[in-house]
């Protein structure tokens, strides 16, 4: 059962200043008991809000808001000559609203005709009986208020068609964000912080096939998950009822070819895995075990964050090349790859080699090492000369130093132990000094005295 709502609150909820005088004034009437007064303020505030909403729509370029507004300004003008026209520009604004800019839903536009018609009976006098004049109650008077601004002046001036189109084109900018959140904050200020159920639906069906059957880039796609992930979380009841209802099918319908963005899609939507059936996560799970070449690496990347099927990718990565983990970190950096990079990175067989091996497994993973991870990399440096004596990899380590800041106090330590292993080599360490050594002078984690020098 929904509480009742605060009569103050939602005059403030009002978008047009106008509407919202209106709407203040119906309050103050409810609350004095002068109910059919509170109808009448209240029908006004639809009207000066549905005007309000096509100056809006015509400042986007809708030729057709543009034009009823001309049709009103013409009527407004010609004052009492277009009386006639004033009554029926009036008794059309909820048709209007409705079908010609998707602004109610069928059932809305019945709740709004019915305060149309009580605030007719409410201006004009008619009578209960031949001595009594039509009274409404509180509670029908309540009823009103609070149906015009959750109905109509509360929203954007976008919805149906319109908002669809709105919002897909705007997910589509290389602007739009690709994390759910910042997806939010995009959102809040446009149809989206309002959006009825059925534009909700839509949009979470829609963007999803888009998603998982169309050849798109692929960071039109991740803003597209980021999309769907930002709808849930504004409208988390309605998305997952929609997602319970449609992804099970929409799913099963998916080809072979795009399997791996299925499991994509349940990674990035975490909802989604309940929401696809038993037989849908049997046919991921039998996936990623089989899945090769281009699939392979993809398919293991995303496998790795759902749990149900974290144990098949594991045991898929113990076999992978260097180059497959490197693509692996290169779509979405773990923590479970950490240790297999390292190792890969501790074998490395050439001076080259460990530059390409610190670059592509260590440096991409450095903002999720930790203080254990990150004595296990430097360990690795002095025990195998190809790394040690590489002339890029000071360089790389001092990068490593400035992206591990947040674990720098609890692994100060195993800088130290490095530069002690450096003291024990006979070369010029001078390029050191530059590349790392200073970087750990003006951080505190080692003195000027400790450096080594010379040879």
């Amino acid at each position: 059962m929904t509480g009742l709502v605060d009569l103050d609150e939602l005059a403030l909820r009002c978008r047009d200043d106008q509407a919202r005088q209106y709407i203040h004034e119906a309050v103050a009437c409810y609350k004095a008991g002068a109910f059919r007064s509170c109808i009448v303020a209240t029908w006004n505030a639809v009207v000066f809000d549905f005007l309000h909403k096509l100056r809006e729509l015509d400042l986007t370029g809708d030729s057709r808001a543009r034009e009823k507004l001309a049709e009103f300004e013409v009527i407004r003008a010609g004052g009492k000559s277009r009386l006639k026209e004033a009554l029926d520009f009036e008794r059309s604004v909820l048709d209007v609203a409705a079908d010609n800019f998707d602004l109610l839903t069928p059932l809305e536009k019945l709740d709004l005709q019915r305060l149309q018609d009580d605030r007719n009976r409410c201006a004009h006098p008619s009578m209960q009986s031949s001595e009594a004049p039509y009274q409404p109650t509180a509670e029908l008077s309540r009823t009103h208020l609070r149906n015009a601004v959750e109905i109509l002046l509360q929203r954007e001036p976008v919805q149906g068609k319109a908002a669809f189109g709105q919002i897909c084109q705007e997910v589509k900018s290389k602007y739009f964000p690709e994390d759910a959140s910042a997806a939010v904050t995009h959102f809040q200020g446009g149809p989206l912080a309002r959006a009825r159920k059925e534009l909700i639906r839509n949009l979470v069906v829609g963007i999803t096939k888009n998603n998982l059957e169309d050849d798109l880039p692929e960071n039109e796609r991740r803003r597209q998950l980021a999309a769907i992930g930002a709808i849930i979380i504004m409208h988390r009841a309605i998305a997952e009822e929609v997602l319970s209802q449609n992804l099970m099918r929409i799913m099963g319908a998916v080809s072979d070819a795009n399997m791996v963005k299925v499991v994509e899609y349940c990674h990035r939507i975490p909802e989604a895995w309940d929401a696809v059936g038993a037989a849908i996560q049997g046919k991921i799970k039998k996936f990623v075990e089989s899945a090769e070449d281009d699939d392979l690496t993809s398919s293991l990347a995303h496998a790795l964050q759902l749990p149900e099927v974290k144990a098949i990718a594991l045991n898929k990565i113990e076999s992978l090349s260097y180059i497959e983990l490197a693509t692996v970190i290169g779509i979405h950096p773990a923590p479970e790859l950490i240790p297999y990079a390292i190792t890969h990175f501790s074998q490395a067989g050439s001076y080259r080699g460990s530059e390409h091996l610190a670059r592509t497994l260590i440096l991409p993973l450095a903002s999720i090492l930790s203080p254990d991870d990150l004595r296990n990399i430097l360990r690795a440096v002095p025990e195998n000369g190809q790394i040690f004596d590489a002339g890029g990899i000071p360089k790389i380590l001092g990068q490593l130093f400035d992206e591990t800041e947040k674990i720098r106090t609890k692994s100060a330590g195993h800088w130290n132990m490095l530069i002690m292993k450096l003291g024990e080599v006979s070369y010029d360490k001078e390029w050191w000094r530059e590349t790392l050594g200073e970087k750990l002078i003006q951080a505190g984690v080692i003195s000027e005295d400790e450096f080594p020098k010379g040879r």
